[in-house]
């Protein structure tokens, strides 16, 4: 049975880590060795169309790249031996500098191995009428290696590129 629908959890945190660790619980049972979430999946589940035709992104949470959130989802990778790609509305972090956008917020992806252990973190390059940072061309784009652990524990490893929102179209 899938996770409830996402809907009822909006700005509910805590709602939104059991429904992660109940869809990694799912793919784990099944074998699925990678399971990705959607963009600004954490901390509120918020809709890009939404924040984009609204342009509320000051109003949406924000989550630290460091934060207790993103911990608690490597801690379940590890548990279940699940490697995950989840969407969250990262906070600028303080050693970036900036005093003009120091309240700014990039859609970013963290990558996470079957182990638990991060393997990347990922920001939106394009910026397409919203508010969010961009990340840098350069370093977004470089691809990942995810460790994937099988049901009888083998090791494998994958490169990844992750695109996030409309970076799809960038050529």
């Amino acid at each position: 049975q899938p996770p409830a629908s996402i809907s009822n959890s909006n700005n509910n945190p805590l709602a939104l880590l059991t429904q992660t660790a109940d869809a990694l619980r799912i793919a784990s049972i099944h074998g699925v060795n990678l399971v990705l979430f959607p963009e600004l999946f954490l901390p509120s589940a918020s809709s890009p169309a939404f924040i984009s035709n609204n342009n509320v992104v000051d109003d949406i949470k924000s989550i630290d790249r460091d934060g207790y959130e993103l911990n608690i989802i490597g801690n379940l990778c590890a548990e279940l031996g699940v490697a995950c790609v989840i969407g969250y509305a990262e906070k600028k972090h303080k050693s970036e500098g900036g005093e003009e956008d120091k309240n700014g917020i990039f859609s970013s992806a963290a990558a996470f191995n079957s182990d638990g252990s991060r393997c990347g973190n990922c920001r939106r390059i394009t910026n397409t009428g919203t508010a969010f940072l961009q990340g840098h061309a350069l370093v977004e784009t470089i691809p990942i290696s995810i460790r994937l652990s099988t049901l009888d524990k083998v090791e494998q490893e994958v490169r990844v590129g992750i695109l996030i929102g409309e970076d799809v179209l960038v050529p």
